[in-house]
């Protein structure tokens, strides 16, 4: 798989589907390889989808331990939760991470889980 070198972000409209995909080095094409946990220092693999507002966006291989404004798809907040990563989402309500979080754990989908903001870290 190969990654992106820079964060594609923009402006959305009504019912527009955004993907951000996180900062990093490319990596060279190959044979499948068995995915790699989530480390310290690195990125989750997979991808967090949230919507709100008739917007969706997508958060492939979040860098750990970054704040990501989910404000971007919706001015209220996001409010349809899919976290299909290895690492935990902690869910803000404000738009910078600050606060008390809420532990979205991999593999968890949820409507009506309204945040601002998400930050991943590893799980355990």
């Amino acid at each position: 798989m190969k990654l992106p070198s820079k964060i594609i972000t923009g402006c959305l409209v009504a019912g527009a589907v955004a993907t951000l995909v996180a900062a990093g080095p490319a990596q060279a094409n190959g044979p499948a390889q068995a995915k790699a946990p989530a480390q310290a220092g690195g990125r989750a693999i997979g991808q967090y989808t949230y919507s709100g507002g008739g917007n969706k966006a997508v958060i492939t291989h979040p860098t750990l331990d970054r704040c990501y404004d989910v404000a971007l798809v919706s001015p209220s907040s996001a409010n349809t939760t899919t976290n299909g990563t290895d690492a935990n989402a902690n869910l803000y309500g404000s738009d910078d991470c600050s606060g008390d979080p809420t532990a979205f754990a991999p593999g968890r989908n949820a409507q009506g889980f309204e945040h601002r903001s998400v930050k991943f870290v590893l799980v355990g």
